[in-house]
Parts: C-alpha cells; sequence; structure tokens
C-alpha cells in the first residue's frame, strides 16, 4: 500500500456498525481514490438492489469522479440523474413545502419540484452515494431553518423499476386495501416470517431496503404505522404506493 492509500484510510475510517448507507458511500469512494481492493460481495449486491452501478468491482473507472460535495464524502457520477427525497415526520404544521424547495435548491440541487405535503421532494444531481444526497439536504434544512427532518433518497431510475415490478400482484391484497412502501435505513438483521398480520394491516414483502404493505382502515387508527414500526423500528420511512407513483413521475 502506498503512501496515498495509507493517508487516505488514515482520515477515512470505516465507522464502527456501519449502516448499508455508509458501507455503500465508504466503498464507492474508496474504489474511487484508493481501489487496492474490490468492492465485497455483499457491498454489490446492496449496489445492485439501489439500483446504483459499481465502478468496475472496485477498480478505478473512467466514469467516476474523484469530485467530492462540500462537507459529504462519496465518489460523484459527472452525468445527471433525477432523485426522490422522502423526509421522515414532515407535516403541513411543521414543514412548508415551499421552505423544503428553497432548502434543496440552496442545496446545489435543480429541477426541484414537491410533491404533496408530506416532505417529498423531486431533485436532479450528479449521481452518486444516496446517503450522501440525503445528507446534504438534512443539512441545508438544519442551516437555514434550525431544524431538521431525516431523508430517505432514491433514484427515479429504481422507483420506476420498483414500480414496474408491481410487487402486490403476486400477494391477496383484500378488496379496498390501502397499498404502502415503507423505506428501511438499513437491510433487516433477521430473516422475517411472512406476511405478518395485525388487525387489517398486512406486510406482504421485504426487498432489501423496501418493505411492501397494504391495510384497510379501521376503528383502531393507524394500525399498520405501529405494525411497520413494531417489526422495523423508527428507521425508515413510509409513503402510499400512489405517493411513490407521484413523485416518480414529478
Amino acid at each position: 500500500m502506498n503512501g496515498l492509500n495509507r493517508r487516505w484510510h488514515r482520515d477515512n475510517r470505516m465507522p464502527e456498525r456501519p449502516s448499508d448507507e455508509q458501507r455503500i458511500a465508504w466503498h464507492l469512494e474508496h474504489a474511487q481514490v484508493c481501489g487496492c481492493r474490490p468492492i465485497p460481495k455483499g457491498v454489490l449486491k446492496l449496489l445492485q438492489a439501489k439500483g446504483i452501478e459499481a465502478p468496475n468491482n472496485g477498480i478505478q473507472s473512467t466514469r467516476w469522479s474523484a469530485r467530492v460535495m462540500p462537507g459529504v464524502g462519496g465518489c460523484q457520477r459527472e452525468d445527471m440523474a433525477r432523485f426522490v427525497a422522502f423526509l421522515r415526520g414532515v407535516s403541513p404544521m411543521n414543514l412548508k413545502m415551499a421552505d423544503l424547495k428553497r432548502c434543496v435548491e440552496s442545496a446545489g440541487f435543480t429541477e426541484v419540484r414537491t410533491v404533496l405535503s408530506s416532505g417529498n421532494v423531486a431533485f436532479n444531481a450528479s449521481q452518486g452515494p444516496e446517503t450522501g444526497l440525503a445528507r446534504r439536504i438534512e443539512k441545508q434544512l438544519k442551516k437555514d431553518l434550525g431544524r431538521t427532518f431525516p431523508a430517505t433518497v432514491r433514484s427515479v431510475a429504481y422507483l420506476r423499476r420498483l414500480l414496474e415490478s408491481d410487487p402486490y400482484k403476486k400477494h391477496p391484497v383484500r378488496p379496498g386495501a390501502k397499498r404502502v412502501v415503507t423505506f428501511l435505513w438499513n437491510s433487516p438483521k433477521v430473516e422475517l416470517a411472512l406476511p405478518i398480520q395485525r388487525d387489517g394491516a398486512t406486510i406482504h414483502e421485504v426487498r432489501a431496503t423496501e418493505v411492501f404493505s397494504s391495510y384497510i382502515r379501521t376503528p383502531k387508527g393507524p394500525v399498520f404505522m405501529k405494525l411497520l414500526q413494531s417489526t422495523f423500528g423508527v428507521q425508515q420511512t413510509t409513503r402510499t404506493w400512489e405517493t411513490v407513483t407521484k413523485c416518480t413521475a414529478a
């Protein structure tokens, strides 16, 4: 390992107990600026699941640039792509969509469009680790508004493939049920026995960091949210299938 590689490894240590997003960001940057070993197979599977192209199995690629966004680690693609950020815990009472749009534009993104009032925003950006794009948005919200909300980012290309796959078609979704997609921050650590059902809510399928569920409205309120949190914790955000469709077209 040469001197440059030693300095990079010294200054860019992998976090302890890293999330899937942190592993992806670290290995993509490592492949660009160091590349002393290939990207592990487990990380390659995560990249494939998220629709991110791996740079020649960890060897430096001319399709990736060494440019790093201010304050954010990770290598970025020179070509532009469209993304959607889903913010957790947003309502019209705690964040105006005009403020969200302004913050995302201030973070350096273009063609910014908000969707509905639940914290969804589509934008153009150089391709790269989605976790880096999410952190940029979170930091800009904190800087401009004094508060922030956890953001989950997916590429529009990935969301299109997700919608086209229609994961509900192979599951017995009850007539009139609302279909919802949960975006997890990390893949589940254990394999679940599916389906999981509770008071009209059903978790049908888990794919990497996405969960596909449905629910019937009942007098007991949002049972499906309680079911999702008890199963996967709070490190996730959920949208209806219709909202994901609208965001993908924004």
